[in-house]
């Protein structure tokens, strides 16, 4: 009897829920009306002021006394679209077979924590701490994600497609064999990542750091990257088919066995011949003057 009413008092932490009769479940407060300092425009859907969950939490882990409501460091899952996790402490947290879409997760604490098999697609992260952060077959796509810190993160094989980020740090991240289609990226920090093998087909980067880039077999046809920089970026066998490197620092990266078809780096900066020795392109390749790649 116990167990289940920590565990329904948990539910309705998650949940958002008001009426929480424990003084120690306090629920997390409400969002903030859009532009109210929390980075919302007035165009996106606000979580509803009681969102209701349709599926139990599954099973916790472990408990530690009073504090356990609000450190969830436990396995939790369920369903609660358009919910409310603003300022709460997630670290640790290990979230299986999930559906919180749309739901905003603004000035939350997700270090170490654990994704696995779930669907966050629409959802918010605003100033969240995501450091370090592990993810497993998660649907991430159409997010947006503003002013938060992914350093080290593990998002191998993640979905975030459409997705939207601005203000974001990325570094050491691993983005391996991640669907970034369509993604947008503005003012970023994602130096000593690694994209390899991930999917990038008509992303847009602007003003972004991709300094020591591990990019082999990358997949970045019709992308587009303005402004930044790129040094030290290993381009190795990728698919660059009219990708455009408008106004990107170049220096040092390495464009290896790559197709550059109708791609554009003609206003790149520190990009050399031996770069592209072994690249290879068409007659629609534009590149700095007294550059030139073998035909494909």
């Amino acid at each position: 009897m116990v167990e289940r009413a920590f565990h329904f008092r948990v539910l309705c932490l998650l949940a958002g829920f008001g009426a929480v009769s424990a003084p120690a479940l306090a629920a997390p407060s409400e969002p903030k009306t859009p532009g109210g300092g929390f980075g919302l425009s007035s165009d996106r859907r606000e979580p509803p002021t009681s969102p209701r969950p349709t599926a139990p939490l599954a099973s916790v882990d472990r408990t530690t006394g009073p504090n356990a409501p609000t450190d969830l460091s436990h396995s939790i899952g369920g369903v609660c679209h358009e919910c409310n996790f603003q300022g709460l402490n997630m670290r640790g947290l290990v979230l299986t077979n999930a559906a919180f879409q749309q739901s905003v997760f603004a000035s939350s604490n997700m270090l170490n924590a654990h994704f696995r098999q779930s669907d966050l697609s629409g959802a918010h992260f605003i100033s969240a701490d995501m450091r370090y952060l592990t993810a497993e077959k998660i649907d991430m796509s159409r997010t947006q994600i503003e002013g938060t810190n992914l350093d080290h993160a593990d998002l191998r094989d993640v979905k975030l497609t459409n997705a939207s980020m601005e203000r974001i740090s990325m570094r050491g991240s691993k983005l391996n064999g991640c669907d970034l289609s369509r993604v947008t990226v503005k003012e970023g920090n994602l130096s000593n990542s690694s994209w390899m093998v991930a999917n990038l087909k008509g992303a847009r980067l602007i003003n972004v750091s991709l300094d020591g880039l591990d990019g082999r077999q990358v997949r970045m046809d019709g992308f587009v990257m303005e402004g930044g920089s790129a040094v030290g970026a290993m381009f190795y066998s990728a698919n660059l088919r009219n990708a455009v490197f408008d106004r990107v620092n170049l220096t040092n990266a390495k464009f290896d066995s790559s197709r550059l078809d109708g791609a554009n780096l003609s206003t790149s900066t520190g990009l050399t011949a031996e770069a592209l020795a072994t690249a290879c392109g068409d007659s629609r390749t534009r590149l700095p003057a007294g550059l030139r790649v073998k035909p494909c």
